[in-house]
C-alpha cells in the first residue's frame, strides 16, 4: 500500500525523531511511503530548492491522489497537514490516521482531536511500540 506520511515539514519539527520512527514502523510492514524525501535533509533541500511553490503543490497534491491512505504525526500543528487532511476527508474515500505523542495533548487542535469523520481515526501513543501494535492492527503487513 502506498501511504502519505503528514507531517511539518518547516516551522516546529521537534517531533521529527518520532515521525522517522513511525515511517520505518509503516516501511517495516511492507508499505511505501511516498513522502519518505523529506526525512533525508540533504534530499529535501535539494528537492525544495529547485521547485516553485506551485511545483511544491503539485508534487504534493500527485502523492496524495496516489496514496492509498494518510497516516500523519500531528503532535505539532501544522497548515499543510490541516490542508492534506482536509482535502483527503472531503475529496476522497481514503482512511486517515492522526497520530499523536501524549506530550502534545494540548496542542493537538479540537478540528484534529474531536474529528468524527468515519474515515479518520485520531490514536494518541506514548512509545513507538504503541504506534506498531495500532499500526499491524489498521493497516497489517502489505500483501
Amino acid at each position: 500500500m502506498k501511504i502519505f506520511f503528514a507531517f511539518p515539514i518547516t516551522g516546529d519539527r521537534s517531533s521529527l525523531e518520532n515521525a522517522k520512527g513511525i515511517v520505518e514502523i509503516i516501511e517495516s510492514l511492507g508499505h511505501e511511503v511516498t513522502t519518505k524525501i523529506f526525512f533525508d535533509k540533504e534530499n529535501m533541500m535539494n528537492e525544495e530548492m529547485h521547485l516553485s511553490e506551485q511545483e511544491k503543490f503539485d508534487l504534493d497534491m500527485k502523492w496524495l491522489l496516489e496514496s492509498d491512505m494518510l497516516i500523519g504525526e500531528i503532535t505539532r500543528p501544522s497548515y499543510g497537514m490541516g490542508f492534506e487532511v482536509g482535502y483527503v476527508l472531503g475529496s476522497t474515500n481514503k482512511k486517515v490516521m492522526l497520530l499523536y505523542h501524549r506530550d502534545g495533548h494540548g496542542k493537538i487542535t479540537a478540528m484534529s482531536n474531536g474529528n468524527t469523520h468515519p474515515n479518520c481515526t485520531v490514536f494518541q501513543y506514548n512509545t513507538l511500540d504503541e504506534v506498531r501494535e495500532f499500526l499491524q492492527g489498521r493497516i497489517g503487513g502489505a500483501s
